[in-house]
């Protein structure tokens, strides 16, 4: 089913969501329409007008308000929640917060990832922690509940998200009211483009969901045809004021050289339409057929609206021309092949004298196009439209300023270019053309960002993606210069170009690899992939860098310029406090730990007052002893200082009791590798029983815990497993430390109670025990348990994905499989990811992993590396992967080459079924860095629709004699 978006112009971006207690807050979304995989950035400002500050946690994530958490109240505002404490008497704090808004094209969904009533944006829930340390706030119908402590609101922020599509011929009704010429002279335009309204009529056309059928090999969105967002920046398809048009890429559906005009007489018009799956079916079940209409300005007046009659001989009696020269062409799905297909479309009569330049416009649609217009010409009466358009659903929409072969000079010149940029992560980094090849260890082979293996960027990296073409019809010499933002100085650590053929090259690059020189064939597209470096600094800060194409004689020079802007994250990493943990301890004179960069300035805070500060030593782990806190909940915070930039760390909240006979934060489970954890319960808390454990089947466990049973020496601890095995603790050296070993079984559930005998009073506390893996490493093929693979734990700071310090929390990162392919980590919660690498396979790297109090089992397939020639070369793209659609013989080798700046997947189903990791998958890459490489070999004759993360693209596997070329030429 595919839905109609929201009436965009009932979007409210500014509005008052929840007050209360002297605390009200109000959110600006800064980017109301957004396109697929742009972030949504949201202001708040929080006001407080009672006596006293007010602490908050604030999160932006994806859960819709009112879904609950999985781990209970504690993860209410999310992992990755940041603190805000907003002074009293009127104070004001200003935060912004980000959210990525999913960048799927699914047609079949109701709704995309995010959209949670169907209305076509994408919606994120802004969740706060309202603490009662200071202000009293207390949101519980029960004062003497747990709840009390603190309560949670949301509120949902929706933007909309942009998948339209637009024409970009001239039109003088635009949003900034200014007139467009059609040709020199000037002739005024009036060429209906822009879709909105607002503007005047007639409106141009404006479809949808252009991704799924469309003209040509690709198509771009945009909001309007002149207003940002827009895929093709730093233009829109029109700049009114400028004067400009014809800016929107890939107007590629119709081989304009290939048209052959003559005066008064029908012509055939090849046309590409693609189509993809989930469109053919769509269309069929709802007995749908695409439409094709064209138009030529045959008279070149600026508009598409005439008619004319033919001189006698020209076609029999009355005959007559229009400048739509194509009405409601209709093409039947079910004989359109998945992918690109060229049809011939046959137009009635033209009127051409072929002696200029004439605007066509050709419309691709699912329903008949209405036709408002009509003319009497010898003795007929026929409807027609001048270009204006409605809403569509499917389609696409493609300009041309069309030029007769005949007369148009050869050897035109036309070259165009766009630009992205990324802060990336330096695993599998950007390829050279010798990582082209399967290779497992290409993700391994290029740059670091963290030499030292210190857990610190030593490095920043960028990437920067552009595209480059002649959109002529002769090639040509062009040069390619990269311009530094004047304060930084980046170097250029790996540079390659993708020519229209499919070989990756490095020639043609200057000395320093920040210019390109060299020919781009007519009609010829190119992409370039580059990696800036510099040494890291602890600011964030704003990178912008821009690209010149230049060619002699190019007829069109107002898109010869592209530029792009990087948040750069700094050095700085936010603190952590590694214990002595969330949950309960029976003194109050403990030690807190935790990390920060080392040479950073910490500060810890207990319940809002800094109590220590301290320079972070050189491997960035510190410690504060601190005594004498009373019996009750403590918070404890730290924060960290470079520079002029300080980060606070997530709180951590000890209950401190001293009538308990034994210390829960003490109590420690220690496997044979020297991985260690403590229970917690659905909170992520470790107090006084309630909590979940999960050990590993068949392994022998280290336990320990400390007693605060004092002056006792005939204290005793048991800790029973189940309704038959007890394991008795001792303490031989009397410090107060008890210890045994508990060896698992299989899989299973038991109850575990640990009993403390203190001056012959026994104490018991109880929990759940789960038997119960946390990870395997299989072969995707076999599924048979691999050793041998390692297995890295990335954690996210700030904007990028670091290695996780799991020495801070008793953990080893990274872990190698034993025979039994098993590997786990206990982390707080957070953002994570997983890579795995091991010889003979392809390397691993999954999507985020989101930790909240819940335990997240993440198995891997890993896939082995191909032994056979790459057959088939498929780029991903910023606006999704290229060629879409390629068809194969079986045993073909199919690669995927993410040449996006930012990370992305490709994956698939078993018999083309839909993506569902927890069945098994035909593939998975996993997260793909710019640049790196991953290849399938396609056994199985079918139809494999495969999912991106940008649009999503199909594999047909057949006998057939003829394979998709690696690159169409528009």
């Amino acid at each position: 089913m595919i839905s109609d978006q929201v009436d965009i112009d009932e979007f409210c971006s500014s509005v008052i969501v929840w007050g209360g207690g002297g605390l009200t807050f109000t959110t600006h979304i800064a980017t109301p329409f957004v396109l697929p995989g742009d972030i949504m950035s949201v202001t708040v400002t929080f006001t407080n007008t009672a006596s006293e500050p007010a602490p908050l946690r604030v999160g932006l994530n994806g859960l819709p308000p009112g879904q609950p958490y999985l781990g209970g109240r504690a993860s209410c505002p999310g992992p990755d929640a940041t603190s805000v404490v907003v002074p009293g008497n009127g104070g004001r704090v200003d935060k912004i917060y980000a959210v990525r808004v999913p960048s799927g094209q699914s047609l079949g969904a109701l709704s995309p990832a995010g959209d949670w009533d169907g209305d076509g944006t994408f919606d994120a829930a802004l969740r706060m922690s309202f603490f009662d340390i200071f202000t009293e706030v207390n949101l519980a119908a029960d004062p003497d509940s747990d709840a009390a402590e603190y309560a949670c609101r949301a509120v949902k922020l929706s933007a909309n998200i942009v998948k339209t599509d637009l024409g970009d011929a001239p039109d003088s009704s635009n949003h900034p009211g200014a007139g467009m010429s059609a040709y020199p002279g000037p002739v005024a335009a009036s060429f209906p483009s822009v879709f909105d309204l607002a503007t005047g009529t007639p409106s141009g056309p404006r479809h949808w969901r252009p991704w799924h059928f469309h003209l040509g090999p690709r198509v771009s969105v945009e909001r309007d045809a002149d207003l940002f967002p827009d895929q093709d920046a730093p233009f829109t398809n029109l700049r009114p004021p400028l004067d400009q048009k014809d800016l929107d890429n890939y107007d590629d559906g119709v081989a304009l050289g290939a048209l052959a005009f003559q005066n008064c007489q029908v012509a055939t018009i090849p046309v590409q339409v693609f189509i993809d799956p989930a469109a053919k079916t769509w269309m069929i079940s709802n007995t749908l057929q695409g439409y094709v209409n064209v138009w030529l300005d045959s008279n070149r007046d600026g508009d598409w609206d005439d008619s004319y009659g033919c001189p006698p001989g020209t076609g029999g009696p009355g005959p007559f021309a229009l400048d739509h020269i194509a009405i409601n062409r209709p093409i039947n799905p079910a004989a359109l092949a998945i992918g690109l297909n060229t049809i011939f479309v046959t137009t009635g009569r033209v009127n051409w004298s072929g002696n200029a330049p004439a605007w066509m416009r050709a419309t691709l649609t699912t329903q008949p196009i209405s036709l408002p217009l009509s003319a009497s010409l010898g003795g007929s009466l026929v409807n027609f439209s001048d270009g204006r358009g409605e809403n569509y659903r499917l389609g696409e929409t493609e300009d041309y300023l069309y030029r007769d072969p005949a007369i148009q000079p050869t050897g035109t010149v036309d070259v165009q270019i766009t630009k992205h940029g990324e802060q990336v992560h330096s695993t599998g980094m950007p390829i050279t053309p010798g990582q082209m090849s399967p290779n497992a260890s290409s993700a391994l082979c290029c740059l670091d960002d963290d030499a030292d293996n210190d857990g610190i960027p030593d490095t920043a990296i960028t990437v920067w993606s552009m595209e480059f073409s002649n959109q002529g019809t002769d090639a040509t010499t062009k040069t390619i210069r990269i311009r530094e933002s004047p304060t930084l100085a980046w170097s250029v650590a790996r540079a390659v170009v993708i020519g229209p053929d499919g070989t990756p090259s490095t020639d043609g690059f200057t000395s320093d690899r920040k210019g390109w020189d060299g020919t781009i064939k007519g009609n010829g597209t190119y992409r370039l992939l580059m990696a800036m470096t510099r040494t890291a600094m602890v600011e964030t800060e704003l990178v912008t860098n821009t690209v010149t194409i230049e060619a002699t004689g190019d007829t069109d020079p107002a898109d010869n310029e592209a530029g792009a802007t990087v948040v750069v994250a700094g050095s700085l990493q936010v603190p952590l406090l590694t214990g002595p943990g969330n949950g309960a301890i029976c003194t109050g004179t403990f030690t807190v730990t935790g990390w920060a960069n080392p040479g950073a300035l910490v500060r810890l805070y207990i319940d809002g007052a800094e109590i220590l500060s301290a320079t972070a030593p050189l491997a960035g782990n510190w410690a504060f002893a601190v005594s004498g806190l009373a019996n009750g909940m403590r918070i404890l915070s730290a924060t960290a200082e470079a520079g002029m930039v300080v980060l606070a760390s997530s709180d951590m909240k000890v209950f401190v009791d001293d009538s308990l006979s034994y210390s829960p934060l003490s109590l420690r489970f220690t496997d044979p590798a020297g991985i260690s954890h403590r229970p917690v319960d659905v909170n992520g808390r470790t107090d006084d029983g309630g909590w979940i454990l999960n050990l590993h089947p068949f392994t022998a466990y280290t336990i320990t815990v400390r007693t605060c049973c004092r002056n006792d020496p005939n204290a005793a601890i048991t800790v029973k497993f189940g309704p038959t095995d007890t394991v008795t603790l001792t303490d031989p050296d009397f410090d107060g430390l008890f210890e045994g070993v508990y060896t698992t079984g299989m899989r299973t559930s038991l109850n575990m109670v640990i009993s403390v005998t203190c001056f012959g009073i026994i104490k018991s506390s109880d929990g759940t025990v789960l038997i119960d893996p946390f990870g395997y490493i299989t072969d995707i093929n076999t599924s048979a348990l691999l050793s041998g693979a390692t297995v890295t734990n990335y954690e996210l700071q700030g904007m990028l994905f670091n290695v996780w310090n799991a020495p801070a929390y008793g953990q080893i990162n990274p872990q190698v499989t034993l025979a039994d392919g098993f590997y786990s980590f206990f982390t707080p919660p957070g953002t994570y990811q997983i890579g795995v690498t091991r010889s003979g396979y392809q390397s691993h790297r999954s999507a985020d992993i989101v930790v909240t109090n819940a335990l997240v089992r993440y198995d891997v397939a890993l896939t082995p590396v191909p032994t056979g020639p790459v057959t088939q070369r498929v780029l991903l793209l910023e606006s999704g992967p290229f060629p879409q659609v390629v068809r194969v013989k079986p045993s073909s080798v199919v690669q995927f080459t993410n040449w996006t700046v930012r990370e992305s997947p490709t994956r698939c189903c078993r018999g083309g079924n839909p993506y569902r990791p927890e069945v098994g998958t035909a593939w998975d890459s996993g997260m793909l860095a710019p640049g790196e490489s991953f290849s399938v070999v396609f056994d199985d004759v079918g139809v494999f629709e495969y999912d991106d993360g940008l649009g999503g693209g199909v594999i047909v596997v057949d006998h057939g004699g003829t394979a998709f070329l690696p690159m169409v030429r528009r």
